[in-house]
């Protein structure tokens, strides 16, 4: 079902941001148009985006960030949430991540990452 898949496609994605940063020191930027046709092998990529949101601890309202631990990783999980939106025309969902991203933004300038 498009929800399995959706949530095995964000699991993949956090464990590849893990490894990059886990090798290089630091967060893999994804390019768009790799991102882009990363969210297109999901049928539903509003059910991508919701998915990557369940692994954005403060998306949850559980605090800073827990089980994204890195800041670099919460902010390519949410690009690629804000691009499964924008792809699924999900406008409900694109207006509150953008209200969400807005709380956040003291947080990326704290820890320089805007």
């Amino acid at each position: 079902n498009p929800q399995s898949l959706a949530a095995m496609l964000a699991d993949r994605f956090e464990r590849s941001q893990v490894e990059y940063e886990a090798t290089n020191g630091k967060g893999y930027e994804w390019p768009e148009a790799r991102l882009v046709e990363f969210v297109q092998l999901c049928p539903s990529p509003t059910a991508l985006g919701d998915a990557a949101l369940r692994h954005v601890d403060a998306y949850q309202g559980n605090g800073e960030s827990a089980r994204v631990d890195s800041m670099d990783r919460e902010v390519e999980m949410l690009i690629m949430a804000y691009v499964a939106y924008v792809h699924g025309c999900a406008q409900r969902s694109i207006v509150d991540l953008l209200r969400f991203l807005r709380s956040r933004v003291p947080a990326y300038v704290e820890h320089k990452r805007f």
